[in-house]
């Protein structure tokens, strides 16, 4: 089966997109008078390592370019693989201090410790296929309004192209 190129199912398109995400964060971050570096690829549970008045905060980036079209987040903790069947992955894995998610209009920072107590509590986990990869997987989905409540959330002012 043939993938589309600049969709979902495109893996380059997301891993850009996932760039642009970390991107807007990172300025963000630096606007803000923090030191932001991207780190993306470096480390495998975070994207942005931050230093303010000499404390260091790290950060997970998820960005979803129909975060509102949808109003949910998916967050993923399990995936499985044909070889070893299933393993943590995602929010199960990440040792970073914040997640944060990054939408066409909106960035939410969630810590971390309270995005995983708020979804047990509030959320159901739901069995998903990976877009790209069609592994299953097991993941989260809380509304905009939820990730807002749990979190802070500011304007995206560089918005994401939405396709």
């Amino acid at each position: 089966m043939a993938i589309l190129q600049h969709t979902k199912k495109d893996w380059k398109y997301r891993s850009k997109l996932g760039d642009k995400g970390a991107e807007i964060v990172a300025d963000y971050l630096r606007e803000k008078g923090t030191t932001a570096q991207l780190v993306r690829g470096t480390f495998k549970s975070c994207d942005i390592v931050s230093e303010s008045k000499g404390e260091m905060t790290t950060f997970e980036v998820k960005t979803y370019a129909n975060a509102e079209k949808y109003n949910c987040h998916w967050i993923e903790v399990f995936r499985h693989t044909n070889e070893q069947g299933w393993h943590k992955y995602g929010l199960a894995t990440s040792n970073a201090d914040y997640w944060v998610f990054v939408s066409k209009n909106k960035i939410i920072f969630v810590k971390t410790k309270t995005l995983r107590n708020c979804l047990l509590i509030h959320c159901t986990k739901e069995s998903a296929k990976g877009s790209a990869d069609n592994r299953p997987k097991v993941v989260y989905k809380p509304t905009l309004e939820m990730l807002e409540e749990w979190g802070k959330c500011v304007p995206n002012e560089k918005g994401l192209p939405c396709e």
